[in-house]
């Protein structure tokens, strides 16, 4: 049972006693989780008939924002390490379902639309609204008319839900929510009809139960121009599930795009994981209590289509923020090839790059991709590390690569188990249906 805020208006109390009557105007339900609703009713006389009626609609918030829009993904993950220092660390999600937020950049290009701006939030800013996902819309040439209870539309890689609501969306000033009973691919089944005509050009869009978080700022480059920004938190998300990986290893998805930033620009961390001891007396100690150092990459991922878009929205909640693991090739060549690999060989020589004296066979980087020029990715396991001469070491893995690699036919990448190194995902809309997001993901024994 969800908590329902009610507003009353024109309370009026037609008889005091025996028994009190009161009138309810413009009572509005503004959000709940569920389709049911109780009235608890109190008064030292009896009540002999008491009613709520439901309506189905949203206030919409129907500015348009610009396009670049930002988006926020939150979970709440808590990290318990090892109290040796030693083995794998345990991450439980206490908010699988992530907080969503957008902040949206209006133009205000009239004082018309300043002054409509201002009595909107006026009435509803401490109240919630029906938020347009503008970033998922999809343009509608078909009238829709008037007591319609399906809409034909594009469905897929977008928000729509069962139960949940959409925007029907033409002008600042025609437009309406809609409460969906069902979606089906091309199909939103309606719970009560369509109430106005809607022709030409207009946007279906997901909507959000939304509630402004922050103080509005709001400011006139000119008279009749103004520009403002709001952020709004969601209130109806859910997890989504359903991700499918293009690659998996080892029963985990493995990241087969390159950051987009690329190599020369991309950042890497190693931190000691290290604390000071210091009397400020005399000496000085760092110290750590755990094994290996936190190794870290930023990586600046980039969806350009809606498919790809929603792929790596369903990756990201697949991932419920640092608690999930993935694969990450660094896709560096960090181990270069001496010499043909042949199809059965489980060893084989690299330049000599003192990994034997420094690194050798350990827990946290044990796995390898061979990265191919096709955009193919074979993952292995490193069973060994020794020095073969001054000038070369011998890899051993744990199975053959099953085919014939010359030097230069691939890049020999170190593979990391990862988790993200923050439950925060920032996404970076640069219009609809194109987006960026950076991430960094830190390397983990599992």
């Amino acid at each position: 049972m969800g908590i329902v805020r009610v507003e009353l208006g024109g309370v009026q109390t037609l008889r005091k006693e025996p028994m009190v009557r009161v009138h309810l105007g413009g009572v509005q339900i503004m959000y709940t989780e569920v389709a049911a609703w109780e009235a608890d009713i109190y008064g030292e006389s009896s009540i002999e008939v008491a009613s709520l009626t439901v309506g189905t609609r949203l206030k919409v918030f129907p500015f348009v924002p610009t396009i670049e829009v930002k988006e926020s993904l939150e979970w709440f993950t808590d990290i318990i390490m090892p109290t040796d220092g030693v083995g794998s660390e345990q991450r439980i999600s206490i908010r699988p379902i992530p907080r969503q937020s957008f902040s949206y950049t209006f133009l205000l290009e009239t004082a018309k639309e300043q002054a409509r701006f201002e009595a909107l939030l006026f009435g509803f800013q401490k109240l919630f609204f029906g938020l347009p996902i503008w970033t998922e819309k999809v343009s509608h040439l078909t009238t829709i008319t008037a007591d319609d209870e399906t809409i034909t539309v594009d469905t897929t890689n977008a928000d729509f839900r069962d139960s949940g609501y959409a925007v029907i969306w033409k002008s600042l000033t025609e437009y309406e929510s809609v409460k969906i009973t069902t979606v089906a691919d091309g199909l939103l089944t309606l719970e009560t009809p369509v109430e106005s005509t809607y022709t030409g050009v207009k946007y279906i869009m997901p909507c959000r139960i939304a509630q402004i978080t922050d103080a509005v700022k709001r400011s006139n480059e000119e008279v009749d121009f103004s520009i403002a920004q709001v952020t709004f938190a969601v209130r109806d998300n859910v997890l989504l599930t359903g991700y499918v990986a293009d690659q998996s290893y080892l029963g985990l998805p493995v990241v087969t795009t390159g950051s987009v930033i690329g190599i020369q620009n991309k950042e890497y961390t190693s931190d000691n994981d290290s604390s000071l001891q210091d009397y400020d007396t005399g000496d000085f100690d760092y110290f750590s209590d755990s094994e290996f150092n936190l190794i870290g990459q930023n990586w600046t991922f980039y969806n350009d289509t809606r498919a790809k878009c929603w792929d790596f929205r369903l990756f990201l909640h697949s991932l419920k923020g640092m608690q999930g693991t993935c694969w990450i090739p660094t896709y560096r060549n960090d181990l270069i090839q001496v010499g043909t690999i042949g199809a059965s060989d489980t060893d084989f020589n690299v330049e000599n790059i003192e990994l034997t004296a420094n690194m050798a066979l350990n827990a946290l980087r044990t796995h390898l991709a061979f990265i191919f020029s096709d955009g193919t990715i074979i993952c292995k396991e490193i069973t060994g590390i020794v020095v073969a001469s001054a000038t070369e070491e011998t890899i051993s893995i744990n199975t053959a690569l099953g085919l014939e690699v010359e030097v230069d036919d691939c890049k020999i990448s170190f593979l990391d188990l990862s988790r993200q190194a923050s439950d925060v995902v920032s996404i970076d809309w640069l219009e609809s249906n194109r987006n960026s997001i950076n991430q960094v993901f830190m390397a983990i024994v599992e």
